[in-house]
């Protein structure tokens, strides 16, 4: 008789689970998604409440379902939202013919089965963070879920600690900028950016934040610093490095009448270029690239557009009426370089407030020496451009390269 119980009551679990799925997971009217629960103490209170639950299954697979309901109740005492517990209760209640206790608890799984979720991809991406304090995506995900849960403060400090932790540039920006709405704090100058205007300079510059693989989910959202470099008299323009054809920038040339005379880009990388082919054509422009990096673009040469109008830099250039100064710094890859425009130095993926570029080679001895020749051109360059010069690089936020002769730990400087 108990294993026929037994048997049947792992049938009708099976059935009841099925149930629990089907419903829809977001929360139902007047009703908050999570509730008042805190995801960061539920994983706790899940293990306080692992024991009863695990007791609770083992009397219920064993065909004793009323002291599987006395522990399953416990469980569901300490942890409210446990999903597993709700759903097993109800399968007791079911074997008992007690329809209503069941469906009671069938509602309690249903309500709660979001947040169990949420707590599951919590506890993983905690783990994976501890794991490597330099994974970009878990921060991201990590944040993702908690203001999902409606809980913005702690999904800001996620954001926070990843940029401690170095891995600013990535930042889904577009989240960060729902966080900072939803926490009422100004969310100018996350995605997009214009500065200039200050002393005897004409230049101007339009920062836009662009992922790169807008509208391909299986990649990671991933933001390059996109700019426009403008002289505000001419209204002559260049764009500097092109995540991806952004109808943003479109919109502000057009807004401000500017007439676009070059594409630059610093290096040769995917992230940097991908817009490149689309503006030369809307705009009937050449494409600046550094000439070490020509074997990246050659690659491409099935890109309508890109090659054919590509030229490669030289140590001084003029766009229209900007003039353009052209610093190599190679090391992050081989033509890697950086230009000054009026009082702003763009200097790509070499140089960061508080880092430098990635350097690959094939053996740790070039890696070595390869990075050595970047920093000491670097340092050549900031010994050479005054101290207020303003540093836009190809991530993260924007600083003055008095700011990274302070903090910079790669540089000579400030030791």
């Amino acid at each position: 008789m108990e294993n026929d119980l037994s048997c049947k009551a792992r049938v009708i679990a099976a059935l009841i689970f099925a149930t629990i799925l089907a419903f829809p997971i977001g929360a139902r009217p007047g009703e908050k998604a999570y509730r008042e629960k805190e995801l960061s103490e539920a994983p706790s209170k899940f293990q306080s409440a692992k024991a009863r639950f695990a007791r609770g299954r083992g009397l219920f697979a064993s065909g004793d379902p009323s002291k599987a309901a006395r522990e399953f109740e416990a469980c569901i005492k300490i942890l409210p939202e446990h999903v597993y517990a709700s759903y097993y209760l109800a399968n007791v209640h079911y074997v008992r013919k007690e329809y209503a206790q069941s469906l009671s608890a069938i509602e309690n799984a249903e309500r709660h089965l979001d947040f169990m979720t949420a707590v599951d991809a919590y506890q993983h991406y905690n783990r994976a963070i501890q794991a490597d304090p330099q994974n970009g995506d878990a921060y991201n995900n990590a944040a993702s879920i908690l203001f999902l849960a409606g809980h913005p403060q702690e999904a800001d400090q996620y954001i926070q600690k990843a940029v401690a932790a170095g891995v600013e540039d990535r930042i889904n920006l577009k989240l960060k900028k729902l966080i900072y709405e939803g926490l009422g704090k100004s969310s100018a100058g996350i995605l997009e950016q214009e500065s200039g205007g200050e002393g005897a300079s004409d230049i101007r510059v339009m920062r836009f934040s662009i992922n790169p693989y807008e509208g391909q989910p299986s990649e990671v959202p991933f933001f390059v610093n996109s700019y426009l470099a403008f002289d505000s008299r001419s209204q002559d323009a260049v764009i500097i490095d092109p995540g991806a054809a952004d109808p943003r920038l479109e919109a502000f040339i057009k807004e401000k009448k500017l007439k676009p005379r070059l594409i630059l880009n610093t290096h040769g990388h995917y992230d940097h270029r991908h817009g490149n082919a689309p503006y030369a054509g809307l705009y009937g422009i050449k494409i600046a690239v550094p000439k070490e990096d020509g074997s990246t673009y050659n690659q491409e040469a099935g890109s309508l557009g890109e090659k054919a109008d590509l030229i490669f830099l030289s140590p001084d250039l003029q766009a229209g009426t900007i003039p353009i100064k052209n610093f190599p710094t190679p090391g992050h890859t081989p033509g890697g370089v950086c230009f000054l425009i009026g009082d702003y130095l763009f200097s790509g993926d070499s140089l960061f407030e508080d880092s430098v570029g990635r350097v690959s080679a094939d053996s740790r001895a070039e890696e070595q020496k390869a990075r050595k020749k970047m920093i000491g051109k670097l340092n050549d360059l900031l010994a050479l451009l005054p101290a207020e010069t303003q540093l836009l690089p190809g991530h993260g936020r924007a600083t003055t390269l008095a700011r990274v002769k302070e903090v910079n730990p790669f540089l000579k400087f400030g030791r």
